[in-house]
């Protein structure tokens, strides 16, 4: 069925884009800001590595979102991405298929103090744990498809501060262009208005509200003090944490 599903893609002339990264490093607002280029849709929710399968691939096409013309679907990682099954499946596809990959990554100390609607509470939603589990599963997909092309790391910082520099490099990557009428990918509220898309409620939650990217969302640790102290409770973790936050740039 898999096999049928990827097949009937291919004659429909769709293509997929994967997003994944480490929770509240960017993923959401990159998987939305993507509706930026021509010709994309996205999944309406988080994704398995294996999405879509026959069933939703043929609902896609009867509701007539895909088998008009070329589309790209972007997708989004689920809350389980980073489990080794998971991984390995992922990697599976992107050796096999013309599946482009986009990966998130983002400062750690921004990453633990960011809040989510969910917790209902002002406490940071990634804990040190996830954050670790996440980051080395990063790690081992991105060596999985190491010198493939249609992979690009995208830093959360450069996607907030630069998003006309990352806009560019994405279209260079996956041969996308902007849709007329849209100007830059910051802007999600007029994306979201020219595409037509319908962003799910506990989507918006998620991303506090659609807003342009705010460039005061980075280095947040900076103004927060204490924002090192959930690491610190951890020093297991120093060597690790170290090393992958200076292989991003997110040095002291």
């Amino acid at each position: 069925k898999l096999r049928a599903a990827r097949a009937m893609a291919r004659a429909m002339g769709m293509r997929q884009i994967h997003i994944a990264g480490c929770a509240r490093a960017g993923t959401n607002m990159a998987h939305v800001a993507m509706l930026a280029f021509e010709g994309v849709m996205i999944s309406a929710q988080e994704t398995a590595p294996d999405y879509p399968a026959l069933g939703p691939l043929l609902r896609l096409y009867r509701r007539g979102e895909i088998g008009r013309g070329p589309t790209t679907l972007v997708t989004k990682r689920g809350f389980n991405w980073s489990d080794p099954e998971q991984i390995d499946r992922l990697i599976r596809r992107l050796r096999e298929e013309e599946l482009g990959l986009l990966y998130l990554v983002r400062d750690p100390r921004d990453v633990l103090l960011s809040t989510h609607v969910a917790t209902g509470t002002d406490s940071g939603y990634v804990s040190v744990e996830r954050w670790h589990e996440s980051m080395l599963a990063g790690e081992r997909l991105l060596a999985g498809v190491a010198g493939r092309p249609g992979t690009l790391v995208v830093r959360y910082e450069d996607l907030a501060l630069d998003p006309v520099t990352v806009q560019r490099r994405i279209g260079d990557c996956f041969g996308l262009r902007l849709r007329p009428g849209i100007d830059s990918i910051a802007d999600l509220e007029r994306t979201i208005a020219v595409s037509g898309y319908q962003l799910p409620e506990n989507r918006v939650r998620s991303m506090h509200r659609i807003r342009p990217f705010d460039a005061q969302s980075v280095g947040k640790w900076r103004r927060t003090a204490g924002a090192d102290q959930p690491v610190q409770r951890y020093p297991g973790l120093h060597d690790d944490y170290r090393a992958l936050s200076a292989r991003y740039g997110y040095g002291d």
